[in-house]
This record gives C-alpha cells, sequence and structure tokens, in this order.
C-alpha cells in the first residue's frame, strides 16, 4: 500500500535513464497495491530522444499556479527556510507578506504561474530581500541560476556552481547577441535556436580570449565551456534540429 512519488524524471541522466524507466515500470507492473506518482516536465517528456515515457495508468498536465497556490507555495518555502535556521519566524513572515505582494505585480504576475520560475523568484527574493524593479532584471537574475551547473535548493555534486560563472554569461551573450543578428537577417524564415555547432564555435572564442588576457591564470577549455552551457539545468532545450 505504499505511495511512491517520484520527482524530477526530466533530472535523470541519460546514462541512467533507462535502468530508471525500466524500474518504475517493474513497480507499476506488480498490480500489488503500490501506487506511483511520477512527475516530468512536459517538453522533455514529450521527446523522443531521450525517451522518458513509461507506461503509467493516466498522464496529467499540471495548469498553472493560481494566486492563491503562489501564496502557499511562497509560505511554505519561508516555514522550511526557518525550520533550517536561515530566518526567524518573524523575518519568514515579513518576507512572505512582501514577495506576495511583489508577485501581483502585472509585470512578475504571469512568471509567477510558472512552478519553475516561481521557485526561482522565491530563490531571488530569499536571497535579496527584495524582487527587482523590472521583468528584464529579474530574467537575468533568474538567468544567473538556471546556467549554473546545479540548482540552488537540490542536492548537487561536489564543484557544481548554483550561480552561473562568467565564461557561461558570457557565452550566453554571445550567442544570443549571434541569434538576434541570424533573425534580422532572415525576417521571412522561421529560426529554432542555436546549433551546438555554433556553441562550440563560440565557447573556442571566448576561451582564446581569455587566455590571451591573461596568461598567468588558466582559461577554461572550450569544450568544457560548451558542455556546461548545454548541460545547464533549466535555460536551454534539445529540440533535436
Amino acid at each position: 500500500k505504499a505511495l511512491l512519488l517520484l520527482d524530477g524524471l526530466d533530472e535523470v541522466k541519460e546514462y541512467a535513464l533507462t535502468e530508471v524507466r525500466g524500474a518504475i515500470s517493474h513497480v507499476l507492473g506488480l498490480r500489488n497495491g503500490t501506487r506511483v506518482v511520477a512527475t516530468c516536465r512536459k517538453f522533455d517528456y514529450r521527446q523522443s530522444i531521450p525517451n522518458r515515457k513509461i507506461a503509467i495508468e493516466r498522464e496529467l498536465e499540471l495548469l498553472p499556479y493560481s494566486p492563491q497556490e503562489q501564496k502557499v507555495y511562497v509560505e511554505r518555502w519561508y516555514a522550511a527556510a526557518v525550520r533550517i535556521g536561515r530566518f526567524t519566524d518573524i523575518q519568514a513572515e515579513e518576507l512572505g507578506w512582501a514577495l506576495i505582494q511583489e508577485l501581483r505585480v502585472e509585470e512578475l504576475a504571469e512568471l509567477a504561474e510558472s512552478p519553475l520560475l516561481l521557485a526561482l523568484l522565491t530563490l531571488i527574493h530569499s536571497e535579496e530581500a527584495k524582487l527587482p524593479d523590472t521583468r528584464a532584471v529579474v530574467c537575468d537574475r533568474a538567468i544567473t541560476y538556471m546556467l549554473a551547473d546545479s540548482a540552488k535548493w537540490r542536492i548537487r555534486e561536489a564543484g557544481s556552481s548554483t550561480i552561473a560563472s562568467p565564461p557561461v554569461l558570457s557565452l550566453a551573450i554571445e550567442l544570443a547577441y549571434r541569434s538576434h543578428l541570424e533573425e534580422e537577417k532572415n525576417t521571412s524564415e522561421m529560426i529554432s535556436g542555436v546549433s551546438v555547432e555554433l556553441v562550440k564555435e563560440c565557447a573556442s572564442q571566448i576561451c582564446d580570449v581569455m587566455a590571451r588576457a591573461d596568461s598567468t591564470k588558466s582559461a577554461p577549455s572550450a569544450d568544457d565551456l560548451a558542455r556546461r552551457l548545454l548541460k545547464s539545468h533549466g535555460l536551454l532545450l534539445d529540440i533535436g534540429r
């Protein structure tokens, strides 16, 4: 009569995916009363490569968070922060109330409907005690977390960063600039993101500049820089084109 709550199928590494899917399918096939709830980002779940589909009885898609659900999320976040000793009860109550008011601002209300973005907004607020005034700056802050090696609120591997490093940010900025240029040149065609080849090309150029700028410091390798951007935990999605 167990209820297995398996959160984050989208975060399972590709090398372990077959084994994890097999284990879930095995439990589902036992028919002994064990119930299973597995969660996955819908974009990842719909992709055929890598395949994250499991033979589960029902598939449900969660709707965007309502204002009331956002309020509950924020209150629980700060309550958890109190339990680990990060804030006092009074501090958590004041911060939580302030964030709930800030999320009602029109520029931010739509962002808070997404579970991932609400987590990032709450993280930013808990670090800085106030969200930036404009949506653009909020997105900039969020990107520094989304381009990190690991999510700050999850268990992570030793040596992995929870904030994007300057070389990774430089690479992201260069790719965004290149993408905008391509859109201006091809106004009649649909642009579908950036290629892995372009990521590696820009990474090589950035590493060369870093090496020439200061020969006393070791610059990251182009392959490592490209890999860190491609494997960042939330900003880039592989569409397989």
